[in-house]
C-alpha cells in the first residue's frame, strides 16, 4: 500500500511539474514539456491499472464474493486493466489506436503459432485455477497413483506420491484427462471383498463384520458398514462379500484394508468360522479351522498364571502353577484379538472368567474421535493405525535423539546403555529421563516417549465381562488390545482358581 501511495505522489509531482514547464519562458518552445507530458500520463496509466486491479481483487473477489485471489487470476485482472489503460493512454497521446491493435494482432498470432505447446499449458492453467477444483492440498489420483497437489503454476502442477516421489503434471494433460479428485469435507468410499463359507448364515457373518470393521481406526462411524454376499464360488464352498464403509483419511485407504482383512482373521478365529481353502488342499488342511495357535514369542503361560494366582509378597508353588497351566491348555479356550481390537467376549464363551495370557491390554478411548475429521493425512497426534507402528530400531534412535536435545551428544551412549537393563520399552524412557537433571525437562520428555499404552494390563489380569446395551458381552473395565492379545476363557473347573484383578483404571 505504500508502493501505491509513492507512486501516487510521484504522478502528482510530475503533472505539476509539466504544467509548470510548460508555461514557463524558459521551456516553452524545448521537448522537456512533452517528455514530463509523456511520463505523466504513463505514471497515470500506471495508478489507474493498479488501483483498478486492487478494487477488483480485494474488494470485489476477496471481501465481497469471499474468494482468495489466485495467481492466475491476478495476472489475468493486472493484465487487462493494464491494457486498457495503455490503451486509453495511448489514445489521449493522440495515437491511431487502430493500427497499433492491428499491427500488435499480426505479431500475437506469429507469436502464438510459435508457442503453442506453451500456450496451451497457459490457458490450462488459468483454467484449472479459475475452477477452483484443483487447489494445493488436494489429493487426486494420477495414473493410478495417489498424488497431493503442492503447488501451481503457468505450466504444470508439481504434486507428491504416496511413496514421496515429485510428480509434474503439465497443465494441458491434467485438463484434458478425466481425474479422480478426493474429497476434502467428507469420508471416501471403499469396498473390500472377503470370503466366508457357505455353510456359515449370510447375516452372522454380515453382524460379525459389521461390528468388526466399523470399530477400526479411521472408518467413519456415523455411516453404515454395508456387508452383503455377492457371489457364490463352489470351488472353495464359500460365498464372497463385499464390504463397503467410509475411510475418513483417503491417502490411508490401503493400510486401512489391511487392518480390515487382519480384523475379519481375528474375528473369524474367536467365532469358529474357518477361512475357506482350496479344494486342491489336502483334507487335513481343509479340516482345519485356524491351524495351531502357538503363543507370541516373549510370553510364557505359566508366568501369567503365576501373576494371576500369587501377588508378589505371596510364596508361589509352583506345581500348582505347573498343574493350573497344564489344565488352562486343555479346557480352556484361547481367544486372540488383534492390535487395537476392542475386548468383546463371543455369546458362546460368556460368563466366565478370563486370564490375560499374553500381549497387554490398555483402557479404552472414549474421547477418541479423530474419525469425524477429513483429508488426506490424520492431523498430529492422532491415533495411528497398528501398521504406523515403528519398529524396535526405529523407536530406540527416535529415543536417541530426543534424548540427546536435552543433555548432548551422551544421549545416544544412554540409551543404548539402559537397552541392556531395560525389561521393556517403557522402563527403558523411564531409565532414560533420569539422565535428565532438570524436572521440567524430564516431564516434557517422558511425555513425548512414553507410549499411550504405558500404564498398560500385562498378562496374569483376571477380568469379566457384561452385557452392553448393544447386547455385546464387553470386558469390565472396557480395554482394547495393545499389540495381539491372548485371553483364556477360563474352563468352569478352574473358576474358583482365579478371583478378578482389582486395581484402580488409569
Amino acid at each position: 500500500m505504500f508502493g501505491f501511495a509513492f507512486l501516487v505522489l510521484i504522478t502528482l509531482i510530475a503533472w505539476l511539474v509539466h504544467f509548470w514547464t510548460a508555461g514557463h519562458h524558459l521551456f516553452g518552445t524545448s521537448f522537456i514539456p512533452d517528455a514530463l507530458h509523456y511520463v505523466a500520463v504513463g505514471l497515470s496509466a500506471a495508478v489507474a491499472a493498479l488501483g483498478s486491479s486492487w478494487l477488483i481483487l480485494q474488494q470485489g473477489l476477496k471481501h465481497a464474493l469471499g474468494i482468495e485471489p489466485t495467481g492466475a487470476q491476478r495476472v489475468i485482472v493486472y493484465g487487462l486493466a493494464t491494457f486498457i489503460a495503455s490503451a486509453v493512454a495511448l489514445k489521449f497521446l493522440g495515437q491511431n489506436i487502430t493500427a497499433i491493435l492491428t499491427t500488435s494482432a499480426i505479431i500475437t498470432a506469429i507469436v502464438g503459432f510459435a508457442l503453442q505447446p506453451t500456450l496451451g499449458g497457459l490457458f490450462s492453467g488459468v483454467a484449472l485455477q479459475l475452477d477452483r477444483h484443483l487447489e494445493p492440498g488436494s489429493g487426486i489420483v494420477y495414473e493410478g497413483h495417489d498424488t497431493t497437489i503442492e503447488s501451481m503454476n503457468w505450466r504444470s502442477v508439481i504434486g507428491r506420491r504416496r511413496d514421496h516421489t515429485k510428480v509434474i503434471i503439465p497443465n494441458a494433460k491434467l485438463a484434458s484427462e478425466t481425474i479422480k479428485v478426493y474429497p476434502e469435507d467428507r469420508a471416501t468410499r471403499h469396498d473390500t471383498y472377503i470370503y466366508a463359507p457357505v455353510s456359515i448364515p449370510p447375516q452372522r457373518v454380515s453382524k460379525l463384520v459389521r461390528e468388526l470393521v466399523s470399530d477400526l481406526t479411521y472408518v467413519e462411524a456415523i455411516r453404515p458398514v454395508y456387508v452383503a454376499p455377492i457371489e457364490q464360488m463352489p470351488d472353495i464352498a464359500a460365498l464372497k462379500y463385499r464390504v463397503r464403509y467410509r475411510i475418513a483419511y483417503y491417502f490411508e485407504i490401503p493400510e486401512v484394508e489391511g487392518e480390515v482383512i487382519r480384523r475379519i482373521w481375528y474375528g473369524f478365529q474367536r467365532h469358529d468360522i474357518p477361512l475357506p481353502v482350496s479344494r486342491l488342499y489336502s483334507e487335513e488342511l481343509r479340516d482345519r479351522q485356524t491351524g495351531p495357535l502357538g503363543f507370541p514369542e516373549g510370553y510364557d503361560l505359566a508366568d501369567a498364571v503365576r501373576d494371576a494366582l500369587y501377588s508378589d509378597d505371596q510364596t508361589v508353588d509352583e506345581d500348582r502353577v505347573v498343574a493350573v497351566k497344564d489344565q488352562l491348555e486343555d479346557e480352556g479356550r484361547v481367544l486372540l484379538y488383534g492390535p487395537g481390537e476392542r475386548i468383546i467376549i463371543p455369546d458362546a464363551w460368556k460368563g466366565r472368567k478370563y486370564l490375560l495370557a499374553a500381549g497387554a491390554l490398555n483402557q479404552d478411548d472414549p474421547d477418541f474421535a479423530d474419525r469425524r475429521k477429513y483429508g488426506g493425512w490424520p492431523e498430529e497426534g492422532a491415533r495411528r493405525l497398528f501398521v504406523h507402528q515403528l519398529a524396535d530400531t526405529a523407536q530406540l534412535q527416535d529415543l536417541s535423539d530426543l534424548l540427546a536435545s536435552y543433555i548432548g551428544p551422551y544421549g545416544e551412549r544412554a540409551v543404548k546403555k539402559a537397552s541392556l537393563s531395560a525389561s521393556d520399552y517403557v522402563e527403558l524412557c523411564q531409565i532414560c529421563a533420569g539422565e535428565i537433571e532438570d524436572e521440567a525437562c524430564r516431564r516434557d520428555f517422558l511425555a513425548k516417549v512414553l507410549p499411550r499404552h504405558a500404564d498398560s494390563r500385562k498378562p496374569g489380569l483376571v477380568f469379566t465381562a457384561a452385557r452392553d446395551f448393544a447386547g455385546h458381552y464387553v470386558s469390565e473395565p472396557h480395554l482394547r488390545a495393545v499389540d495381539e492379545a491372548v485371553i483364556i476363557a477360563i474352563p468352569d473347573s478352574l473358576t474358583d482358581q482365579f478371583t478378578p484383578t482389582q486395581e484402580e483404571s488409569p
